[in-house]
Parts: structure tokens; C-alpha cells; sequence
């Protein structure tokens, strides 16, 4: 994965040194290796999806209660946000999470 997103980085980093580069990937490019090499680039920054797991979830449950408090007692749609620091088993050091608590008439 790592070469994938190297490549591009580094072929548009030498044609414009200065642009600021934003790597967006879902869950499956979350691997350790690409934030690792995107955090220690210049103008690179990352933005991915997580795969939620138990510590995760117990991290949203009230962010997510409130959401859903907000949306009954509002009737409508609620998306509420919050961030904090986690750190998977597979990583070196902990990473800010943000997590969108969104609760709607579909779910």
C-alpha cells in the first residue's frame, strides 16, 4: 500500500514542492506504514476511515447518545462530531480520531 501512495506524493511533490497534498482513504489504507511515511512528508497530510472496534465504540457511546437524544427530542435529523486520541495495537503512538455521530429517520 505504502508504494501506492508514495508514488504519486512524490511525483507531485517534485513538480510543485509546495502544494499541499491530502491522502483520503477508507479503513483498508489506514495501514500504519502509509500514516507513518504521510506524517513525516512535507505538505502531506492524511485523512482515513477507521474500522470501529470496541475501544472505539466505547469511546462514541456518548457522543452517540447524544446525537440520538438530540434527534428525539428535535425530530429531525442530529450530526454532532468529536475527536480524541486513540492508538490501535498496530501502531507506534496514538493518533487523533475524529468520529460524526449522525442519527436520521433512516437510522
Amino acid at each position: 500500500m505504502l508504494s501506492i501512495v508514495k508514488r504519486p506524493v512524490d511525483y507531485l511533490h517534485a513538480q510543485q514542492p509546495e502544494t499541499l497534498i491530502i491522502f483520503r482513504g477508507d479503513s483498508h489504507h489506514a495501514y500504519p506504514t502509509v500514516m507513518n511515511h504521510i506524517e513525516v512528508t512535507e505538505n502531506a497530510m492524511y485523512v482515513t476511515g477507521q474500522t470501529g472496534d470496541s475501544r472505539l465504540k466505547k469511546e462514541a457511546e456518548d457522543i452517540i447518545g447524544r446525537a440520538v437524544a438530540i434527534y428525539e427530542w428535535h425530530g429531525g435529523k442530529a450530526v454532532l462530531f468529536h475527536s480524541f486520541h486513540y492508538q490501535a495495537g498496530s501502531w507506534d503512538r496514538s493518533r487523533r480520531v475524529v468520529v460524526k455521530a449522525e442519527v436520521s429517520d433512516s437510522g
